[in-house]
């Protein structure tokens, strides 16, 4: 059986004696003003496929198994698809379709992913960064964008939660 993984779903994330070591700047501001910790899952480097036609984004399997819902190979894939909810720093709600291709044997994220790619503008070498928030017991993803070169300005978590107003 498959879960959805939205603020309103059963599934949660660790409880707080669980959870990996946090970042050193694992206090960020993301919810109507108040305070959560984060901590980093993985960060991954597109390819030129993740950001092209096929409209879809390859997650490291190891990072899939360690991070996202659990999923049966086996199956058929219409019995193992996951939404996943993500947040990024403009308080934005992201939801992308998690599932594994068989044919390639890859842990994928298909539908909302191509729209975040072109609400982003991101590219090949551009770097996305997964991350747990949490408030209190309840926890929630979060997304990050970092641009290549010199186009990180922009995509700084800074930037992002602010506007670019100092």
């Amino acid at each position: 059986m498959c879960y959805d993984t939205s603020l309103n779903s059963d599934a949660r994330l660790s409880p707080p004696h669980k959870r990996k070591r946090l970042e050193k700047d694992a206090v960020i501001a993301i919810h109507d003003g108040e305070y959560h910790a984060r901590e980093f899952l993985f960060k991954k480097v597109l390819a030129k496929s993740d950001v092209g036609r096929l409209s879809r984004l390859i997650i490291p399997k190891k990072f899939a198994i360690q991070n996202f819902p659990s999923i049966d190979v086996n199956a058929p894939i219409e019995d193992c698809v996951f939404h996943i909810d993500f947040y990024d720093a403009r308080k934005n709600l992201w939801t992308f379709r998690y599932c594994f291709w068989k044919c390639s044997r890859s842990y994928v994220f298909t539908g909302g992913w191509n729209k975040f790619v072109k609400a982003y503008k991101l590219q090949a070498g551009d770097n996305v960064l997964f991350y747990k928030n949490y408030n209190g017991d309840e926890g929630f993803f979060g997304i990050e964008v970092r641009y290549a070169g010199t186009r990180n300005v922009v995509g700084s978590l800074a930037n992002n939660l602010y506007n670019g107003e100092e």
